[in-house]
C-alpha cells in the first residue's frame, strides 16, 4: 500500500500580481500528504429550498432490498464490489469513520470501502467501480425534477461520480461530486446531495441512475435514501460564498470592515426578482441589504454581496454574521453557516484554530527540502506595536530552527526573532482542534501603522532542518491567503485558497497571546537571553525607566521554579547578569523579572 504521495497545489490566482509578487508558475508547492487514522469533518455549506413548498416524491429507494442494485468493477472485473448491508468501513484508515449516519441506515446502506478492498486485493491498483439500479425510472409528466441522497465520504485521491441515463442505459450523462473535498478530509455524516437532473431526466420514460466510483485504494464512500422529486418553485442555491478581512481572531480596536460575497443559482422553476445578499450581525442584530440584482431565471447564476458592512473588533467577545439571500418570490433563502470573530487583546489570525493539513516546501531547483518564508498578511486597524509571531507546525525535524519576522508591505523587513529551535512539545502528535502553538518574540517591537498591510513570516531553513507548516480555516479568503518566497528570490509568490487552508501563522500585538501569564510593564524592558538556546552561560539584560526593587526567578514547564534571586533595589538604567544553566535539564523555560509592581516573561531554552 502506498503510505504517501507528493501532491502539487494547484491554486488559481484571484487577482493579478503587483509590485514583489511574481505569478504563479505551474511549479506549485508541493504538499507531503499522507493518509491519515484521524477523522477531519470537512462542513459541505448546503443551500436550503424555501420554506412550506411541497415537493412531490417521483422515485425513491433506500436500499432496504438489494437486488435492486448491481455492482461492477470495470477496472479489475471482479475483484472489488459495493456491498449492501449495515456494515461500516472495516479497513485500517476507513474504519475510524464508522457507517453513514442517514435517516434509514439501520435498513441498509450501500458502501464501497476502498481502503478494505485494497487490502484484500493488494495487488489491484485501480478501483473503477458502479454501482448500478436495476430497474427504470419514469419521470414522465415531471420535466423539473432534482436528484438528492445522502453520502458520506472521505477523500484520499479517489473521485465520485453521478450518471444518468435517458434511453435505458445506451447513453450516460455524468456529474462529479465531492469536489470541494481536500485530500484526507470526509463530508459531513451525513451530507445531503441535491442535483438538478431536469435537463437529462425531466418528462423521461427510461431513466437509469447509478453511482461510479473511481480511485485507487483510499477511504470509502457511503450512500443512503435516494429520492427523485419535482422540484420547488422557489429555491435559490448557494455556491462559492468569500470573505475579505474575514479574520478568525482581531485585537479589540482594530475597527475593520468586512464585506461577503456569495454566488447564487436559481434552481427552482420560476424566476426570481430582486435578489439581494442580507448580512446580520450576531451582538447587535444589526442587518444590512445589498444591491439587488433584477432577476434570476431559472438554471442561470449571479453574484451578490454585502460590501464594507461589518465593523469588528470594539470590544472583547465573540461576534460574527448570519446571513442569507432573498427575492420578491420568497423572503429568505438561507446559507447554513456562520462567521465567527473572536475579539481579544493581541492576536490577529486568519485560521479557524483547527489544524487540517500542512504545507511544505520541496524547492523548485534541486531534490530535497529547501530553505522558504512562509507568511500571512493583516492590514491594522489601528496603530499599535508589534511583538512577536505565533504559528503552528504539522511536522518538524528534531530541533529543528526558525525565525519570526515581519514586513510592511512586501519588501520592508521591520523586525524579526532571534533564532528559535522547535521542542518536542511544539509538535502535535495528531490533526484536530487546540493543537500546540509556537510564540517567538521579535527583537524590537516596531510601531505599526493604522490602515497599512503587514506580512506575518515564519523562516525555516531546509535539509536537516525542514518544517511542515499547519493549515486550516472554515472560509476562503481571496485577498492573498497566503505568501511564499524561497532562500535566493526577491519575489514573493502568493496564492489564494477557495478551500481555506490558510497558514496558521498570526501576527501578536500590544502584548503576549494567552499562554504564558504575563504582565505588560511599561516600566522597564527585559530583553531577550542571550544567547538563547544555551547549554552554559546566558546573559539577561534589562533596562528599567525608574528606580525599583527587582527580583527574578527561572520556572520549569510545570510552574516549578529552579532558580530565583534577589537584586535589591537598582537604580534607573541598564543592567544585566550572567545565569549559568549547566546544572539545568534540557528543555523550555520562563524566566520572570519582577521591578516594582511590574513584571515580564520570557522562554528559553536549555540544551
Amino acid at each position: 500500500m502506498k503510505k504517501s504521495i507528493i501532491f502539487f497545489l494547484t491554486m488559481a490566482l484571484g487577482f493579478a500580481s503587483f509590485a514583489q509578487l511574481k505569478q504563479i508558475s505551474s511549479n506549485a508547492p508541493q504538499a507531503n500528504v499522507m493518509r491519515s487514522q484521524d477523522y477531519v469533518v470537512k462542513n459541505n455549506k448546503s443551500s436550503k429550498p424555501a420554506p412550506n413548498q411541497s415537493k412531490a416524491i417521483v422515485w425513491s429507494n433506500n436500499f432496504s432490498n438489494p437486488s435492486d442494485w448491481a455492482s461492477n468493477d470495470v477496472g479489475n472485473p471482479g475483484n472489488s464490489t459495493w456491498i449492501i448491508d449495515t456494515t461500516s468501513p472495516k479497513g485500517q484508515y476507513s474504519s475510524g469513520m464508522g457507517a453513514i449516519q442517514s435517516t434509514t441506515a439501520s435498513n441498509k446502506f450501500a458502501l464501497y470501502d476502498s481502503d478494505r478492498q485494497g487490502e484484500l486485493h493488494a495487488g489491484v491498483v485501480t478501483q473503477k467501480v458502479y454501482l448500478t439500479y436495476t430497474g427504470t425510472i419514469n419521470t414522465t409528466g415531471h420535466p423539473y425534477i432534482r436528484l438528492k441522497f445522502q453520502q458520506y465520504y472521505r477523500k484520499y485521491h479517489s473521485k465520485t461520480y453521478v450518471e444518468i441515463s435517458n434511453n435505458n442505459g445506451s447513453t450516460w450523462t455524468q456529474t462529479e461530486i465531492n469536489t470541494g473535498v481536500a485530500v484526507n478530509d470526509a463530508t459531513t455524516n451525513p451530507n445531503n446531495i441535491d442535483l438538478n437532473i431536469s435537463a437529462i431526466a425531466g418528462n423521461q420514460a427510461n431513466v437509469k441512475l447509478r453511482f461510479f466510483y473511481d480511485g485507487e485504494w483510499d477511504y470509502a464512500w457511503m450512500i443512503d435514501d435516494i429520492t427523485i422529486e419535482d422540484a420547488p418553485s422557489n429555491f435559490v442555491e448557494w455556491g462559492r460564498v468569500w470573505f475579505f478581512n474575514g479574520l478568525s481572531q482581531i485585537p479589540h480596536g482594530h475597527t475593520l470592515k468586512t464585506s461577503v460575497f456569495a454566488d447564487v443559482r436559481n434552481e427552482g422553476t420560476a424566476t426570481q426578482h430582486n435578489v439581494a445578499l442580507h448580512a446580520q450581525e450576531i451582538v447587535s442584530s444589526t442587518s444590512l441589504a445589498g444591491t439587488a440584482i433584477d432577476s434570476i431565471t431559472f438554471g442561470t447564476n449571479d453574484t451578490v454581496g454585502v460590501d464594507d458592512f461589518f465593523t469588528f473588533g470594539n470590544t472583547n467577545g465573540v461576534n460574527g454574521f448570519t446571513f442569507y439571500a432573498s427575492s420578491t418570490e420568497n423572503s429568505k433563502f438561507i446559507w447554513g453557516d456562520t462567521l465567527v470573530t473572536k475579539i481579544g487583546d493581541t492576536v490577529f489570525a486568519k485560521d479557524n484554530n483547527i489544524l487540517t493539513s500542512n504545507n511544505i516546501w520541496a524547492g523548485s531547483g534541486s531534490a530535497g527540502m529547501q530553505a522558504y518564508e512562509l507568511g500571512s498578511e493583516y492590514i491594522m486597524g489601528k496603530n499599535c506595536t508589534a511583538n512577536g509571531v505565533q504559528f503552528r507546525v504539522y511536522s518538524a525535524s528534531a530541533n529543528a530552527t526558525v525565525k519570526v519576522k515581519l514586513y510592511k508591505g512586501m519588501s520592508t523587513l521591520i523586525a524579526e526573532s532571534d533564532y528559535y529551535q522547535l521542542q518536542a512539545s511544539d509538535i502535535p502528535t495528531a490533526l484536530g482542534a487546540n493543537q500546540p502553538t509556537v510564540y517567538v518574540r521579535f527583537t524590537t517591537t516596531p510601531t505599526l501603522t493604522k490602515d497599512t498591510t503587514y506580512l506575518a513570516v515564519v523562516e525555516t531553513y531546509g535539509g536537516t532542518d525542514s518544517v511542515s507548516f499547519a493549515l486550516g480555516g472554515d472560509f476562503p479568503q481571496p485577498d492573498a491567503t497566503w505568501f511564499l518566497r524561497e532562500a535566493g528570490e526577491t519575489l514573493w509568490t502568493w496564492y489564494t485558497n477557495d478551500v481555506s487552508n490558510v497558514p496558521h501563522i498570526r501576527l501578536i500585538v500590544d502584548g503576549t497571546p494567552i499562554g504564558v501569564q504575563e504582565n505588560v510593564a511599561n516600566n522597564f524592558i527585559l530583553n531577550p537571553a542571550f544567547p538563547n538556546p544555551a547549554s552554559e552561560d546566558t546573559k539577561i539584560s534589562y533596562e528599567l525607566k525608574n528606580a525599583a526593587k527587582v527580583s527574578f526567578k527561572l520556572t520549569d514547564l510545570t510552574g516549578r521554579v529552579v532558580m530565583s534571586m534577589n537584586k535589591g533595589i537598582q537604580e534607573a538604567g541598564q543592567h544585566n547578569f550572567v545565569l549559568n544553566v549547566s546544572k539545568l535539564a534540557a528543555g523550555t523555560y520562563f524566566y520572570t523579572l519582577t521591578a516594582g509592581e511590574a513584571q515580564k516573561t520570557l522562554k528559553m531554552i536549555v540544551r
